[in-house]
């Protein structure tokens, strides 16, 4: 047996056997093109990014980075606000997630801040 043949029946017995979403293997590390909103429902306030690409597993360290730079330029948030982000396959694809999230928020009765902070 290969060493090339070897790997791949010991990769095949250690696939995942669950049915858990997993994230699309096209999506390599680095080249998500991701967004982030952190909401204020006490304030009925939501603040968006600007779209930047990125690395998926980063989403937590995106997450806290962008709600302190909230806290930071728009004034301390509630303590019910929280932060999220979004991954898509591409920037424009991402840029109308937001738009669509954005405008159901506002339906939601949020005032809507684009703040243009991407992630360095």
């Amino acid at each position: 047996m290969t060493l090339a043949a070897a790997l791949a029946a010991a990769l095949l017995t250690l696939a995942p056997t669950t049915s858990a979403a997993l994230r699309p293997v096209s999506l390599a590390a680095g080249s998500d093109m991701i967004y982030c909103v952190v909401q204020d429902p006490s304030r009925r306030m939501a603040y968006y990014s600007g779209v930047f690409a990125g690395d998926y597993f980063q989403q937590q360290s995106y997450q806290q980075s962008f709600h302190a730079f909230v806290d930071a330029r728009y004034g301390e948030t509630s303590s019910s606000a929280d932060a999220y982000c979004f991954y898509e396959s591409s920037f424009q694809q991402a840029a109308d997630a937001a738009n669509s999230k954005a405008v159901g928020d506002q339906r939601d009765g949020y005032s809507i801040t684009w703040t243009r902070w991407t992630a360095r």
